[in-house]
């Protein structure tokens, strides 16, 4: 019996076959839920992901953006053996942050295959903890999963799902992991009023909790009112005058 089962969400048919591909030729077998959303069926991944993993039989889940290649073929079972390591109740991701630390901590590289380049600042060595992990792969006891599901009010769209689970996991005493593998993703990412408005919801959720926050992707601020708020609209002002062309 196979011990991952790997959960996409998909829209790029293109793309979702290379990630099964560099699958296929993993040293480890898994099973795989492919949850196809090219007709826009689930409006955010927190819906998509609920509606598939109470069906799941393996030992641990790990969810993977479409857009994520497995470059070398001890990629899964490298994962599978630091999955082992972890509590039953805390999470593994291949990106991290960590509140006291403005690198990003990632052995993952980033963008085309002729332009690939570390997505972080600090490299990992092995295991280490962090706070929040980002949401192109990452995962752990499926049991854990299955327990506390994805937020899908907050997390109401496609971006930061992993982060608020993250901080939901911290609180009900588990801890946060990232560790060394080395994989491809395929993306550089971008950001949009979407995502503004999502993080600025998280930090107003989590203000009790935690004073200031920060995400793999470089958003860091504080959880106060006028915090949240200021950084809030820094950011919307930001898109704006990018799309003007005043600001690159």
């Amino acid at each position: 019996m196979n011990k991952i089962t790997i959960i996409c969400c998909w829209n790029n048919k293109k793309q979702y076959k290379m990630l099964l591909d560099s699958i296929a030729k993993q040293s480890s077998k898994v099973d795989i839920i492919g949850i196809d959303n090219s007709k826009q069926t689930f409006k955010s991944c927190s819906a998509a992901f609920n509606n598939v993993i109470k069906s799941v039989n393996t030992k641990f889940m790990l969810f993977v953006h479409q857009d994520i290649i497995f470059s070398n073929t001890e990629c899964i079972e490298n994962i599978q053996n630091y999955l082992e390591k972890i509590e039953y109740n805390s999470v593994l991701g291949l990106a991290g942050s960590s509140f006291d630390s403005p690198l990003m901590k990632t052995n993952v590289l980033i963008g085309a295959n002729d332009t690939l380049c570390y997505g972080g600042s600090e490299r990992v060595d092995g295991i280490i903890e962090c706070d929040t992990v980002d949401e192109c792969i990452f995962g752990g006891y499926s049991s854990l999963f299955k327990k506390m599901e994805f937020d899908e009010y907050i997390c109401n769209g496609w971006h930061f799902y992993a982060v608020e689970f993250c901080l939901r996991t911290k609180i009900n005493g588990g801890k946060v992991y990232v560790c060394d593998v080395e994989l491809i993703h395929n993306s550089l990412g971008n950001t949009d009023d979407s995502y503004n408005k999502t993080y600025r919801e998280i930090c107003k959720k989590y203000n009790k909790y935690y004073k200031r926050l920060r995400t793999p992707c470089c958003y860091c601020s504080g959880t106060s009112f006028f915090a949240r708020n200021i950084y809030y609209l820094r950011k919307m002002l930001g898109i704006r005058l990018r799309k003007l062309g005043i600001v690159r």
